[in-house]
C-alpha cells in the first residue's frame, strides 16, 4: 500500500496462465473391499457464468477466433492489412510484446479475408527448420507429406493453393511466433510468395511475432523475403481508457455489464495492474471472477482483485 491507501502498482507476469482456485478437500474412506472412487473435483465445479448471469465465458485463457476487441488503432490496423493482403500487394508483418494479442488479431484477420482467401494458420514455437515447416503447412492445409523432400513439399503447397484459385484468390499463410524461426528457415518463405495467378501471388504471407522478428528480418539472408514486405503493423500497450473498453466489450460479449459486476474501484485496479496488456487483463478479470463466485461476492471487490493477483503471481 502506498501512503494515500491504494495498492502500490505490480504487474501479471505475461507468461502465466489463468490460474485455478485452490480444489477443495476430497472426501476419504477407510478401505473396503470395494472402494468408492474419490470424488474429483475440476475448475467446472466453480464456472462463473451462471453466477454472474453471462451466458459464456467473456475472459478466455486462450487467443482465437472471437477474441479480438477494436479497440483503439485495432481496427484501422486490421482493415489496412485486410486490404493489402487480398490485394496481394506484399508480404504483411505483425509485430509486438507478448501478450498484446497478435494471435487474436490475426484470428479475426483470417475471418475477415475467407470470402476471398483460404487462411492456414501456423504456429512456429517449435519448429526448427524448413522441412519441418513445410510438414506443418502442408498438415495444416489436409495435405499428406510423409515422404516428400524439401522442395517435394513447397512444391505441393503451391499446387494446393492453386487448386483453391477457381473460388477464391489464393491462401493466406499466417505464420505466428514467426520469431522463433531461424533467419536461413524464414529465407525459405521468399519463394512461395513469387509464384502468380493472374497476376496476384497465390500465397499470402502474414508473419507474426515478437520484436526480434523485426531484426531476424534484417539478416542478409532474409533480404529477398525483406524485400517483399508491404506493411509493418505494430501492436502497442493499450491505454487506460482503451483497457477498459477492452474489458467492457469482452463482458458485453457475454451479456454482462461492467457496473454490475466489478465494484468501480475493482475495475480500475484491474486497468491499472494489467498495464494495458490484453492477456493480462485476461487472466486478472477471469480469475477475480472465480474467486468472487467461490466466495459468493458480487459486485467484485478491490480486495478479491488483489487476491486474484497474489494467486497469478505464484504460478
Amino acid at each position: 500500500m502506498n501512503g494515500s491507501g491504494h495498492p502500490e502498482d505490480v504487474r501479471i507476469p505475461l507468461t502465466s496462465p489463468t490460474a485455478v482456485v485452490s480444489q477443495p478437500p476430497r472426501p476419504t474412506r477407510s478401505p473396503t473391499p470395494n472402494p468408492i472412487p474419490p470424488v474429483e473435483y475440476s475448475e467446472k465445479d466453480f464456472v462463473y457464468e451462471a453466477f454472474f448471469s453471462l451466458h459464456s465465458r467473456p475472459f478466455r485463457a486462450y487467443a482465437g477466433p472471437g477474441g479480438f476487441v477494436p479497440v483503439g488503432d485495432l481496427e484501422s490496423s486490421l482493415q489496412q492489412a485486410a486490404a493489402a493482403l487480398v490485394e496481394g500487394t506484399g508480404v504483411a508483418v505483425l509485430t509486438g510484446p507478448t501478450g498484446i494479442g497478435k494471435t487474436a488479431f490475426a484470428h479475426e484477420l483470417a475471418e475477415r479475408v475467407r470470402e476471398r482467401l483460404m487462411p492456414v494458420f501456423v504456429s512456429c514455437a517449435s519448429i526448427d527448420s524448413a522441412a519441418s515447416l513445410w510438414q506443418t503447412i502442408l498438415f495444416e492445409m489436409g495435405q499428406g507429406y510423409l515422404g516428400l523432400s524439401e522442395d517435394e513439399a513447397r512444391l505441393r503447397i503451391l499446387e494446393t493453393a492453386r487448386a483453391a484459385t477457381p473460388g477464391l484468390d489464393g491462401v493466406l499463410l499466417m505464420i505466428d511466433d514467426a520469431h522463433t524461426l531461424s533467419s536461413e528457415v524464414l529465407a525459405q518463405l521468399a519463394p512461395l510468395t513469387t509464384q502468380l495467378h493472374e497476376g496476384r501471388p497465390i500465397v499470402r504471407l502474414l508473419l507474426s511475432g515478437q520484436i526480434e522478428l523485426e531484426e531476424k528480418l534484417a539478416a542478409p539472408a532474409v533480404e529477398p523475403l525483406n524485400q517483399q514486405i508491404g506493411g509493418h503493423f505494430v501492436l502497442e500497450p493499450l491505454s487506460r481508457t482503451e483497457s477498459a473498453e477492452f474489458v467492457s466489450e469482452r463482458l458485453a460479449s457475454a451479456g454482462g455489464e461492467c457496473e454490475e459486476i466489478f465494484e468501480e474501484e475493482a475495475f480500475e485496479l484491474i486497468c491499472r495492474i494489467a498495464d494495458g496488456n490484453p492477456r493480462c487483463l485476461n487472466h486478472l478479470c477471469d480469475q477475480s471472477l472465480l474467486l468472487a463466485c467461490v466466495d459468493e461476492e458480487r459486485p467484485v471487490s478491490t480486495a478479491t482483485v488483489m487476491a486474484a493477483l497474489d494467486d497469478l503471481k505464484g504460478l
